[in-house]
């Protein structure tokens, strides 16, 4: 037996009431606010992950200087290119390599650095901006070079301690 189907009066055809409409603008203004520090820049996050790369490196460098005693390691900068690789000092044009074989040779915002978005570096107190390490973990330098890290307005620095090596991050 089948019957017709029944048909809805056109007057009883109804629209979205105010408590509907309320609700969706609070669940889309809800997603919204989830949403928008995703997106926006964070530029002390930029920043950390730039000071961390610069250390790891530094680490290395010295340690590398400290386990091949007949050559001093050399970290070069690039503050305009925000750049730096690191070499020996007797053979600066060859680039020394990670265990992966890629060379240790970083760029700002590239790469294993991909996380350092937008970020700059300036050095103070650094010859020819350069840091080098002697066959002790030393720098061959009398003065702590400073190394300064900055993302729009947020900013960190690292200072190495000329006579020890050690590196000190804020």
């Amino acid at each position: 037996m089948n019957r017709p189907p029944i048909a809805i009066p056109v007057s009883a055809a109804r629209g979205f009431t105010l408590l509907e409409m309320l609700v969706t603008v609070i669940l889309i203004a809800i997603a919204a606010a989830m949403m928008v520090p995703m997106l926006a820049s964070n530029d002390s996050s930029y920043v950390s992950a730039g000071v961390g790369l610069i250390v790891a490196d530094l680490d290395f460098a010295q340690t590398a200087a400290i386990n091949d005693p007949s050559d001093n390691t050399v970290v070069h900068f690039d503050p305009v290119a925000s750049r730096w690789w690191i070499t020996k000092e007797s053979t600066p044009e060859t680039t020394l390599t990670m265990t992966s074989g890629e060379p240790y040779d970083t760029t700002m915002g590239v790469g294993r650095a991909e996380t350092a978005i937008n970020v700059a570096f300036s050095l103070a107190y650094a010859t020819d901006n350069q840091i080098v390490y002697d066959a002790f973990g030393r720098l061959t330098q009398a003065v702590n070079p400073v190394i300064t890290v900055t993302s729009g307005s947020a900013s960190g620095q690292i200072t190495i301690d000329a006579e020890t090596g050690f590196l000190t991050a804020q």
